[in-house]
């Protein structure tokens, strides 16, 4: 019987429908955890990820996941032709690692970014969200090993749920991709017809992409998740069909060359700003979980730390006056949890500590950005920042703010040829979804 290897990542938890799945297509799903002997994977004739929240999603979905070795191992049965599915969670774990879309050595060439609704050009709603949707066969018959027995135009309904899966790359890849016949699955209407808007769309995906396949089409990442309805099951008898068959497909070589990470340009706060650094009092779970994944890699002697980085940029120069203002946004609540978190704020006249009764004292910059590389990431549309400003605008009626963007903070220290070679893997951001700057301290 086909044996197929449901891999367990710590957070994941779609394992068990993922299963049934499978064994309802005539398979038979075994789960593979993480920490298992990876010896035993050359015994399975293909691979599912499925979803989840592995690692939380710390630093970005599917991110820490990709960096585990057990992913070479899987890359390595990629290699050899065996099947890989990547569902949801999944699908951000074979994305991030550069199984997909497979450019030429694996390299990071997408990214699924944070949901955006869209309709009429406005932005509706932006992260988690669930509901049903409607997908359908982009390419023809047999194209990749999960639509092997699909006809084109075939469509079906099923649940999404998740809160990055927002399909992002530079247009000349994606035209290659469509050209190749590797957008596998676009979502649509419940006619079948393609059309950009929310809710059709359901995070404003590019293309209205819902599943892509590397170029061989053993390889393929789906947000939605099949393997919670019956309709799903055509994906995993396709499966079934393209191993027993022992299928191979006509593979189209991708000519796109991923961005290299070049000369970092520096962090310049806009006008008017205010910076505010937040700093955890109990143990940042997401930068030692980094830190570690790191050092598995090699970089033993690479530390990392985080700081939530917050630019509050005013409606007018900020002054003495300023501080009451910043307060207020403090005390919101919206950009920290003072229960567990110190602000410290960079006004014109210098480091502010906000203190839990409210006062202020002064701090010296080498406490907040210390003598360690200083790099801060965004999300290019930072739809993080744009919500912030509407709560605390609108609902909570704070007057005097005109942005908010927000950062997060990542200070390496270690030998600097050790920390340029992390920031060149793009471990820190995604160039399709983010962007990365430089503090200068000196």
């Amino acid at each position: 019987m086909i044996k197929i290897a449901i891999i367990q990542f710590p957070g994941l938890n779609c394992e068990y429908e993922t299963r049934r799945a499978v064994n309802a297509a005539g398979m038979q799903g075994e789960f593979f955890r993480w920490n298992d002997d990876y010896s035993k994977l050359d015994n399975y004739d293909g691979y599912i990820i499925p979803g989840g929240f592995s690692y939380e999603d710390r630093v970005r979905s599917g991110m820490i996941a990709s960096l585990d070795p057990l992913m070479a191992v899987i890359k390595s049965q990629a290699v050899k032709g065996k099947p890989v599915l990547g569902i949801c969670n999944g699908a951000q774990i074979v994305l991030e690692s550069g199984l997909v879309p497979g450019v030429t050595g694996e390299k990071l060439a997408a990214a699924l970014a944070v949901n955006k609704r869209i309709q009429d050009g406005k932005v509706l709603g932006t992260g988690f969200y669930n509901t049903w949707v409607n997908i359908k066969n982009d390419v023809p018959k047999g194209r990749c090993a999960f639509n092997y027995n699909i006809e084109k135009e075939h469509r079906f309904r099923l649940p999404v749920a998740h809160g990055e899966g927002r399909f992002m790359m530079e247009e000349s890849l994606l035209q290659e991709l469509i050209q190749n016949g590797q957008t596998v699955w676009r979502y649509c209407d419940e006619q079948g017809q393609i059309k950009e808007d929310f809710p059709t769309n359901p995070n404003g995906a590019i293309y209205n992409l819902a599943a892509v396949c590397n170029p061989v089409g053993n390889v393929m990442a789906i947000m939605p998740h099949p393997e919670r309805t019956a309709d799903g099951q055509c994906i995993f008898e396709s499966l079934r069909e393209y191993i027993s068959q022992k299928s191979k497909v006509k593979s189209q070589k991708l000519e796109y060359q991923p961005k290299e990470v070049s000369e970092l340009s520096v962090y310049q706060p806009a006008p008017n700003s205010v910076e505010i650094f937040v700093d955890l009092i109990i143990t940042d779970n997401e930068a030692r979980t980094l830190d570690s994944a790191v050092k598995r890699l090699g970089y033993t002697d690479v530390d990392i730390k985080k700081k939530s980085h917050w630019e509050v940029e005013l409606s007018q120069q900020p002054t003495a006056n300023s501080r009451q203002l910043i307060k207020e946004i403090i005390l919101s609540n919206e950009l920290l949890n003072t229960s567990k978190e110190i602000a410290y704020v960079k006004f014109p006249a210098g480091l502010k500590k906000f203190n839990k009764d409210g006062s202020w004292s002064d701090i010296d910059q080498a406490e907040i950005v210390n003598q360690a590389a200083n790099y801060l990431v965004k999300y290019k549309d930072d739809v993080i920042g744009q919500s912030k400003l509407g709560t605390l605008t609108e609902r909570l009626g704070i007057k005097g703010v005109g942005r908010v963007t927000k950062r997060t903070l990542w200070q390496l220290t270690g030998p600097e040829n050790k920390i340029q070679e992390v920031i060149q893997k793009n471990i820190l951001a995604n160039p399709y979804s983010q962007e990365i700057q430089k503090i200068i301290t000196n």
